[in-house]
Parts: structure tokens; C-alpha cells; sequence
């Protein structure tokens, strides 16, 4: 059975404001009579990037079965199985700010995008409900790791 693990708030908020900068750059610069056609054109274009990317983020997510875990990130999705990941954790990695994050046994780590907490600068006593993903992500890995 798959379990998908992410912080669904987050998810919500990036698909709303994916849209909104989407109406309000195109939707004033296409109504905007004064602009040219290539400006028209530039900043449509970038508002289309600028949600895609969003859209993006919003997709991230965990996936969990019995083989592994399916880490969906921004840009990269990679597979991971249960008898090389040595743990789970949150924390910073590179530009990731309180994410979760997958220690294999070779000594990598990864981000786990899917999984965010709030920025530490606006709630220093960290994110409950992204802790709590982390705490399920670590009790399937200790059952899988027992049954083989």
C-alpha cells in the first residue's frame, strides 16, 4: 500500500499564489493599452514560468510502499529503497530551510522538498505536523527494516 507523506498547507498556498502572480502580471499587463505587444509578450511569459515553477513546488510530496520511498522533488524524482536509507531527520540542506531530509548508509543526504516546516526566523519552536511526517517516515523504515 502507498502512503503519500507532505505538508499539504504549503502545497495549497503555492498553487494560490502560483495563480494570483499569474492573474494580476498577466492579466495587467495584457490590459494594459499603453504596453507593446513585446512587452505584453515578456511579461506573459514570465508570469507563465514564474507559476509553472510554483505548480512545481506544489507536486512535491513522499511516497512511501513496501520496496522504498519515491522522493518527489522540484526538478528531480529519485528512488530510494528501504535497505539503503539509514534515517530521517528536518533540517537545512543547501537553499532547502527546514525540510526533511533522507540519510542514506553511504553517508549522502537528501532533500525531501514535500516535507517543509516553517522558516525557523518566523517560528522558532519548529513545525509540529512536518515532524510528525518525519516520525511516520522513520516508524516504516524501522518495520521494513525488521522484516527483511
Amino acid at each position: 500500500m502507498t502512503r503519500t507523506y507532505r505538508s499539504s498547507g504549503s502545497a495549497v498556498l503555492f498553487v494560490f499564489f502560483g495563480a494570483a502572480v499569474l492573474a494580476v502580471v498577466a492579466g495587467s499587463t495584457i490590459g494594459d493599452r499603453r504596453a507593446s505587444i513585446q512587452e505584453k509578450l515578456v511579461f506573459s511569459t514570465l508570469a507563465l514560468i514564474f507559476c509553472a515553477i510554483w505548480l512545481l513546488y506544489a507536486r512535491t510530496a513522499v511516497r512511501a510502499d513496501e520496496r522504498g520511498i519515491l522522493v518527489v522533488n522540484v526538478f528531480k524524482t529519485r528512488n530510494f529503497s528501504w535497505g539503503e536509507i539509514e534515517g530521517f531527520r528536518m533540517g537545512t540542506l543547501g537553499l532547502q530551510v527546514n525540510c526533511g531530509i533522507v540519510s542514506l548508509k553511504d553517508g549522502t543526504r537528501f532533500a525531501m522538498v514535500g516535507i517543509r516546516g516553517w522558516n525557523p526566523a518566523f517560528r522558532p519552536r519548529g513545525s509540529p505536523k512536518a515532524q510528525q511526517l518525519i516520525d511516520r517516515l522513520t516508524e516504516d523504515l524501522h518495520s521494513a527494516q525488521s522484516i527483511t
